[in-house]
Parts: C-alpha cells; structure tokens; sequence
C-alpha cells in the first residue's frame, strides 16, 4: 500500500509499483513494464513485495474486485497501491511419505 497521492511515473528512477492495471489471469506484467514511485526506506520495508506475495484487488467494478496476481521473479523492491491488498504465503512444506 504505497502512498497512492504519489504519482507514478515512466522514469527510470524511484521504486517500482504494482498498480492495478498491471496483473491479471494471476500474473503481474513483467517487471520491466512497472511505472516508478519516489517511496523511502520505512515504505519500502512495510510495503515492499516479497517473492511469491499474492496480490488480490480490493476495489473498482465487480470484474476486477478479487483479481490477482503472484509476485514471481522479484528483480528489486517493488511496492504495491494502496488498492489491493498483499497475502505473504510461507512456502515452507513438510512432505511426508505415505
């Protein structure tokens, strides 16, 4: 949930950001395509993305409300709009022989 009064721009400069426009059929647009935020060190650490983060769409019209998309191949910190909401999976699995 970056702070969405911020704009975002196609610079090469700041912090990449997930914007809403940017993921579906569970996958985000590759990491190259992402606009970019001025963001600082306390926003990078409570808003930074995760490698296999879910990202779900909280708000806009009922064809997008629940959409997501998985944090997958995470190049740098990359943050996401204060209109979705983030799941942290621990991928940690115990596999027991049956």
């Amino acid at each position: 949930m970056a702070e969405t009064g911020k704009p975002a721009t196609a610079s090469r400069e700041g912090t990449l950001i997930v914007r809403i426009d940017n993921f579906f059929g569970g996958f985000i647009k590759p990491w190259k395509h992402l606009r970019r935020l001025k963001t600082n060190i306390d926003e990078n650490i409570l808003y930074g993305l995760r490698e296999y983060d879910l990202l779900i769409n909280r708000v806009n019209s009922m064809s997008h409300i629940g959409k997501c998309g998985l944090v997958h191949n995470l190049t740098e910190t990359c943050v996401f709009e204060s209109n979705m909401m983030r799941v942290s999976l621990n991928l940690v699995f115990n596999i027991l022989p049956i």
